[in-house]
């Protein structure tokens, strides 16, 4: 998505959600107001209502950009989540001491026309893959070491020495030399006359010191013996160069709140991070299997089940047992942090943006990595039956 139709989006969805917060807190006003009226105590079922309806408020309002709202509304919920847990009612009296702060409140949302974006657009990382020449001239090795790293994320090319210089107009991040095929002597004066030359690998048949010496002598940073390992050439470009990415990472968002999942998307989508909303938490399964996240963004209330009802449910199939999940923490459920499973998070609502991102990104890079690893062959380094 490009920068100025995410902002666009952004936007636009900040003017949706004023108006929903518009109507949201009048409702509340309305039904706290009329219970304050009456000549006896509201009962809980009421009470609970307007205590899940000022939450909703306080997990979105600030990430909208309204803090203080957020905050009052957080402050009134668990003012009457005490009152119900105490099991004692308060009077009509007390409610209407609650009106002012609300009113308040809604005096602090800005007119729809007088909206103004609330965000910094967040910078788009670089997601091109790392491309990798192979120069040699045995067509069997080559194609072997091209579909070994084809398979790790790698986009390959082939080339002969008598094609060497269409090898350097594609301009390749690193180039892998088979030297089984290709003498030293054919290609260091070649390389040697190539200005900014990427970085050289080479594939060699010697596995002793001199050899090592003599490659890094010629520009070598990396150097490999028969029998292939196609991991140790990815481990060696990962410490070289950011290393592949096929496409960004997949993060599944279960949250009902149509309008703040949204919010997510974008913040997610505005730092290379793909994504999928889904509302209904029955449609999660489904999900699952058409999306394949390397992580899920998990709401703590739900209105079917809890947030680790929906992650255990989730690890039911032996396919998302390792999946990690964050949890989008909701008034007290923050408190329940101590309680994650290794390898999953919470963050408190509402959610900050660059919070968001920040905890995204170093929880799915992880897991993503640890399957990589796990899914491959020790030997090639192509992936194993059981994670195709």
């Amino acid at each position: 998505m490009q920068e100025s139709e995410r902002s666009r989006r952004l936007e636009a969805l900040r003017v949706q959600y004023v108006e929903r917060l518009h109507d949201d807190l009048q409702a509340v006003m309305a039904q706290v107001e009329e219970m304050s009226t009456r000549d006896h105590a509201a009962s809980a079922v009421e009470l609970e209502a307007v205590c899940e309806a000022l939450q909703r408020i306080a997990d979105s309002a600030g990430s909208f950009g309204y803090d203080a709202l957020s905050e009052t509304c957080g402050e009134v919920a668990h003012q009457v989540r005490q009152w119900l847990g105490g099991g004692v009612l308060p009077a009509p009296y007390t409610l209407a001491a609650l009106q002012p702060r609300l009113r308040y409140g809604i005096e602090q949302l800005p007119s729809l026309d007088d909206l103004r974006p609330a965000h910094a657009t967040l910078a788009q990382p670089e997601t091109a893959s790392v491309r990798i020449a192979l120069l040699g001239d045995e067509p069997l090795r080559r194609r072997a070491l091209g579909e070994a790293l084809s398979a790790l994320g790698y986009v390959c090319h082939e080339h002969a020495m008598r094609d060497v210089d269409a090898l350097v107009a594609w301009q390749p991040d690193a180039v892998l030399i088979d030297e089984s095929s290709v003498t030293r002597s054919r290609w260091s004066a070649w390389w040697g006359g190539w200005p900014s030359a990427p970085h050289l690998l080479i594939f060699g048949d010697e596995d002793d010191f001199t050899a090592r010496l003599s490659a890094i002598r010629h520009g070598a940073v990396g150097y490999f013996v028969p029998p292939l390992d196609a991991s140790l050439i990815d481990r060696c470009l990962d410490r070289l160069m950011p290393g592949p990415t096929p496409e960004p990472l997949r993060v599944l968002i279960v949250d009902d709140d149509v309008e703040l999942a949204e919010h997510y998307h974008l913040v997610l989508d505005g730092a290379g991070i793909d994504s999928w909303v889904v509302n209904v938490p029955a449609e999660t399964l489904v999900a699952l299997r058409d999306y394949r996240p390397d992580l899920a963004l998990v709401d703590t209330r739900l209105p079917t089940c809890t947030g680790r009802e929906m992650a255990n449910v989730m690890r039911l199939d032996d396919t998302w047992r390792d999946l990690p999940v964050v949890y989008l923490a909701a008034g007290d459920d923050v408190r329940d942090q101590a309680l994650t499973r290794s390898g999953d998070a919470f963050l408190g609502k509402p959610v900050d943006d660059d919070a968001l991102v920040a905890t995204v990104l170093s929880h799915a890079h992880r897991a993503r990595s640890s399957r990589r690893w796990v899914a491959r062959d020790g030997m090639t380094g192509v992936l194993t039956h059981a994670a195709l």
